[in-house]
C-alpha cells in the first residue's frame, strides 16, 4: 500500500510539473542597437523602472550573447541554429551569401504553434520567408532591417497587407509596437490559448528620432562628455555587483574617441542632444515595456509569463561625416526631420567593453538579459548568474524545454538541422548548464571562438587575438604568442563549425592573416543623399572606408 501511495504522489507530482498542464505564455523582448551598460539595471543612467523592477524581481544573465548583428541575431534566435547554418544551400553544397534567411531549420512559433500556442510578432522583421509562412498567427511591423520614420512608416504591414495610419492614432512606431503587442496578447488568452510574442522593436536603431517631451528629459544630463558619463557608468556597474572592482574598461585611444574638451560649446550642446535623443529612445521602450506588464498583471497572467529582454548587438559607432552632421543639426530629432547616429557615444553604451556592433569583441556580441518568470525562476528576485553564459541560439532549446514543445528533425518534408544551443533552465534554478561544446560567433569575416573563459577573436582576417576573460573581459591582454596550442585548438573548433555547420562560402571563408588589426570607425553613408551637394564619390577618396581623418 505505502509503495502504490508513494507511485501515485510521484505520478501527480511529474504531471503536475509538465509544461503541457500550464504551459507558461512566452514575450520574447528584442531591442535595437542599444549597448550592454544603457538601462538603468545594468548601470546606465536612462530612466529603466519598469526593465529594473522585472530584473529586481527575475534574474540577469551577465554572459549573455547575439552574433553581433541586426539580421543575424534574429535568424539565430528565432532558429536555434547559426545564422548561416539556417540558410539556403547553394549548388556546390556551401550556403548562398544571404542576408537573414531560415531554409533549413523552423522558426520558434512553427515549433510553439505546434505545442498549442497562438503566435504573433510585432516590430522589425528583416529575415526570411516573411512571418505568416513562419509559422506566427499575427504580424504587425515592417519587412526591412530599419524604418527611416519614427512617426510616420510607411512600410508597416498587419498581417500580410500594408497597413494605413488612422487618422487620430499615435504614430509613434514604438508605441504602435506595443499597441500590436498587447491586442495579440489578448486574443491569445480570448482564445484561451499560451501565448508566444515577440516583440521586436526598431528602437534605439538610427535614425536618432523620439518624442520631444522624453528628449527634454534628458538634455543637459550629458554636458560633461563621454568619458564622465562612462566613468559614472562603470561605478554603477560595480556597486551592481555587475564587474569586479579591478575590471579595466577597454580603451578610449583604441577607438578614437573624440576630445570633448576640444569641442566648442556648440558641439558639446549638439553631442549632448544626440545622446539625449538615444536616451529618449530607451526610455520610451521602458514606458512601453510598462504596459505591456500592466496588461499581463491586470490579466492575471503575469506569475506565469516568461519575460526576456536583451539586445540584437552591441551599441554602433558609425558616424557621419562633417558635411552630414551640419546639414542634419539643422533638423528636428523630435519629428521625422533628422536621419541622425550618436557615433561616439557608443563607447559609454558598450561600457566596459571593447569595440562595436558587427565586432566579435565583447562590444560588439555581449547583451544584457532580464529573465522574468515568478512560477519558473526560483532563484532569488534581483541575482545575477555570473558562472553561465548564453547565446541566442539556447532561446530555441529553452523555450522548447519549458513549454512542451518538441523540436521536428523534418518539417513540411524538410530535413531540418538539428539545435546547436542548451537549455536556459538549469540558471533559473541557480544551477550550471550543461555545455559541452563552446560559442562560435562570426559575422562577414570577423570571428570569434569561445571555450570556457578562453576566447580566440580576430578583426576581419587579421591575426587571431586570445584572451582569458576571466581574468581579462574586456579583452585588453592578448595571450595569443603566450598560448599557441590554444590558439590552434579553438581555431580548428571554429573552422570544423564554419565548414561543417554553416558550410560558409567561399567569400567569406578567407584564412587568418598575421597582421595585426588596424581599427577603422564605421562611416555612415546611409541618408548622405539627403544633402545637397555632397557627392559619394569626394567622400570615398576624402575617407576611404573609414572615418580616419574626419573633421570634428
Amino acid at each position: 500500500m505505502f509503495f502504490k501511495r508513494l507511485l501515485l504522489l510521484l505520478i501527480l507530482g511529474v504531471i503536475q510539473n509538465l509544461p503541457a498542464n500550464n504551459p507558461p505564455n512566452v514575450i520574447v523582448i528584442m531591442v535595437d542597437d542599444m549597448g550592454y551598460s544603457d538601462i538603468g539595471c545594468y548601470g546606465g543612467e536612462i530612466k529603466t523602472p519598469n526593465l529594473d523592477k522585472l530584473a529586481a524581481y527575475g534574474l540577469r544573465i551577465r554572459q549573455f550573447y547575439s552574433t553581433g548583428k541586426c539580421h543575424s541575431s534574429r535568424v539565430s534566435l528565432l532558429s536555434g541554429l547559426h545564422s548561416y547554418q539556417a540558410g539556403e544551400l547553394g549548388k556546390n553544397g556551401t550556403i548562398k551569401m544571404h542576408n537573414g534567411n531560415i531554409a533549413r531549420g523552423v522558426s520558434l512559433a512553427q515549433v510553439l504553434r505546434k505545442a498549442g500556442y497562438f503566435t504573433a510578432v510585432s516590430g522589425k522583421w528583416h529575415i526570411s520567408p516573411e512571418p505568416l509562412n513562419m509559422g506566427f498567427n499575427r504580424f504587425f511591423g515592417f519587412l526591412p532591417g530599419y524604418v527611416k520614420d519614427y512617426f510616420a512608416c510607411k512600410k508597416l504591414e498587419l498581417n500580410g497587407t500594408p497597413y494605413v495610419h488612422k487618422g487620430t492614432e499615435n504614430r509613434y512606431i514604438t508605441d504602435q509596437i506595443t499597441d500590436y503587442g498587447i491586442k495579440f496578447f489578448e486574443e491569445a488568452q480570448a482564445r484561451e490559448k499560451p501565448c508566444f510574442l515577440y516583440l521586436a522593436y526598431n528602437a534605439p536603431h538610427y535614425p536618432l528620432q523620439a518624442p520631444q517631451e522624453d528628449i527634454n528629459k534628458y538634455k543637459g544630463k550629458y554636458l560633461k562628455g563621454y568619458l564622465d558619463t562612462h566613468k559614472q557608468r562603470i561605478e554603477k556597474m560595480k556597486r551592481l555587483k555587475l564587474i569586479e572592482d579591478n575590471w579595466s574598461p577597454a580603451s578610449a585611444e583604441e577607438v578614437k574617441l573624440r576630445d570633448w574638451n576640444a569641442f566648442s560649446q556648440e558641439e558639446r550642446n549638439y553631442q549632448d542632444l544626440l545622446m539625449a535623443t538615444y536616451a529618449a529612445m530607451i526610455d520610451r521602450i521602458d514606458q512601453n515595456i510598462g504596459r505591456l506588464v500592466k496588461t499581463l498583471e491586470s490579466s492575471g497572467a503575469l506569475d506565469n509569463t516568461l519575460i526576456l529582454f536583451f539586445s540584437d548587438n552591441g551599441a554602433t559607432e558609425a558616424t557621419m561625416v562633417h558635411e552630414r552632421e551640419q546639414h542634419e543639426r539643422k533638423l528636428s530629432m523630435s519629428t521625422n526631420d533628422s536621419f541622425t547616429v550618436y557615433g561616439d557615444w557608443a563607447y559609454v553604451s558598450n561600457a566596459p567593453f571593447r569595440l562595436f556592433k558587427t565586432h566579435m569583441h565583447e562590444g560588439g556580441v555581449i547583451s544584457p538579459l532580464i529573465a522574468h518568470w515568478p512560477k519558473g525562476i526560483s532563484v532569488p528576485g534581483g541575482s545575477i548568474d555570473h558562472k553561465n553564459m548564453f547565446q541566442l541560439i539556447d532561446i530555441m532549446p529553452t523555450l522548447v524545454d519549458i513549454c512542451g514543445a518538441n523540436y521536428p528533425d523534418t518539417y513540411d518534408g524538410r530535413k531540418i538541422e538539428p539545435m546547436k544551443g542548451v537549455s536556459m533552465l538549469p540558471s533559473f534554478k541557480g544551477q550550471q548548464a550543461d555545455r559541452k561544446e563552446g560559442m562560435y560567433f562570426m559575422f562577414g569575416l570577423n570571428r570569434a571562438y569561445r571555450l570556457g573563459d578562453w576566447k580566440l577573436v580576430s578583426k576581419g582576417t587579421s591575426r587571431w587575438e586570445l584572451y582569458n576573460l576571466a581574468d581579462d573581459p574586456t579583452e585588453k591582454n592578448d595571450l595569443a604568442t603566450k598560448n599557441p596550442e590554444k590558439v590552434e585548438l579553438l581555431k580548428k573548433m571554429w573552422w570544423k563549425i564554419a565548414k561543417e555547420d554553416e558550410r560558409l562560402p567561399p567569400q567569406i571563408s578567407k584564412p587568418n592573416s598575421d597582421k595585426s588589426a588596424v581599427y577603422k570607425r564605421f562611416l555612415m553613408r546611409q541618408g548622405n543623399n539627403r544633402v545637397p551637394g555632397l557627392n559619394e564619390a569626394d567622400l570615398k577618396k576624402r575617407y576611404g572606408k573609414g572615418v580616419k581623418g574626419i573633421k570634428k
